[in-house]
């Protein structure tokens, strides 16, 4: 009998420490600071301004770094195609090695990208399926860009690469339906393409001509291309940096653009001044970072952003024409130009309203909550065996 109460007393004392429970409190415990519950779960989310408006607006701002080297490169590379100084073939060449040479200094000058340039080539070849299209993409446009600027004023092209945004409308949206074709998005693309428009009239393109229809044409085949290259840099962006990307495409494509210039015959016909050179070497620069802060600013903004800020291209074009050819800026020019900044607004705010309240459900706040309640379910469970008096036989 005493023995009996020994073995009761020596039950209880062991309860305590069973090792079942007391391995199932670490698990526990484990669990709850895997999934991050025990440090986070109390919280509030202090991070919601700085993880929705102030990227959105950074991307705005390298969008609108984008189109003024954009502008830059246009209106140069129009000058010295009506200069006669290159021919749209070997400029492309020249171009595009200065582009190889401006992006591989900044690769090798920026510390963060040298030393992560095994990891960069890594992530390239193993994205290789996106690259290629990209490339091909990049000598497409480039091409089209040559051709039509070699027939056509730099204000058709401006004006036409609007067509960009219809076709990331249909493509984001509705192919590959990584973005949300919502109706304020439309609205606001339609106000900037009818700015556009405005500024620079369709009526003036001089369809009758041969050539003006054609290079019109062009520009056209120019702003499907931009969709196509600016949805495969959406798809790179976060895991290979936009100045190696832009690089990749370059260095991928650069082979074609001398075949090309081989087959026309102009590879011979270069004549190289001072004064081309350094017209070649801006055009060459200012492409470069006019692809790469759009390419930079798709971390932070939608493909439909990224194709409706084209619609500045007509305003900033018009600008330089009128210092470099004394034009007027006239009441259309005004209007179209209020448009712009209407829609592009109404984008914004569509887009910034749209993360506000991806914020606030809180994303996989409902994941993580079904976790706690099941973690909360099995430590109670745990508890209440704990406490549970044992049986003696």
């Amino acid at each position: 009998m005493g023995g009996g109460a020994d073995r009761t007393a020596d039950l209880d004392a062991q309860d305590p420490h069973d090792d079942r429970h007391e391995g199932l409190r670490r698990i526990d415990s484990k669990n709850f600071k895997a999934l991050g519950l025990l440090e986070t779960s109390n919280k509030p989310n202090t991070n919601t301004k700085t993880t929705t408006t102030s990227p959105v607006y950074w991307g705005v701002l390298l969008l609108l770094l984008s189109k003024l080297s954009g502008c830059g490169h246009i209106v140069t590379t129009r000058l010295l195609l009506r200069l006669g100084y290159f021919t749209p073939a070997n400029l492309a060449v020249l171009r595009n090695v200065v582009t190889v040479f401006f992006l591989g200094a900044l690769l090798l000058l920026k510390s963060d990208l040298r030393k992560n340039l095994k990891h960069i080539a890594s992530e390239v070849r193993s994205n290789w399926r996106s690259v290629v299209p990209g490339a091909a993409g990049t000598f497409v446009l480039q091409t089209l860009v040559m051709q039509s600027l070699d027939l056509i004023p730099a204000t058709n092209l401006a004006v036409l690469s609007l067509l960009s945004p219809p076709f990331l409308f249909v493509i984001a949206g509705f192919i590959l339906k990584t973005e949300r074709p919502t109706w304020v998005r439309f609205a606001g693309m339609v106000a900037a393409v009818a700015g556009a428009v405005v500024i620079i009239d369709p009526t003036g393109f001089e369809a009758g001509d041969a050539k003006a229809t054609v290079g019109n044409l062009l520009c056209a085949g120019t702003a499907l291309c931009y969709a196509i290259i600016v949805t495969v840099q959406k798809h790179l962006v976060a895991s290979v940096p936009a100045a190696a990307l832009q690089f990749t495409f370059t260095a991928y494509a650069f082979p074609f653009f001398v075949l090309l210039a081989a087959c026309f015959g102009d590879l011979g016909s270069m004549a190289l001044t001072a004064e081309s050179a350094g017209g070649a070497a801006i055009v060459g620069v200012f492409a470069s970072l006019d692809y790469y802060f759009a390419f930079a600013s798709l971390k932070y903004v939608s493909t439909l952003l990224v194709g409706l800020s084209n619609s500045l291209l007509p305003l900033f074009v018009g600008i330089a024409t009128y210092f470099v050819n004394g034009e007027r800026l006239s009441w259309k020019d005004l209007v179209g130009a209020a448009l712009i900044l209407a829609g592009m607004v109404t984008v914004i705010a569509a887009k910034t309203e749209q993360v506000e309240r991806a914020a606030g459900r809180g994303g996989g706040d409902d994941a993580d909550g079904k976790a706690l309640l099941e973690l909360d379910e099995l430590d109670r469970v745990s508890r209440e065996s704990r406490a549970k008096p044992t049986e003696v036989p």
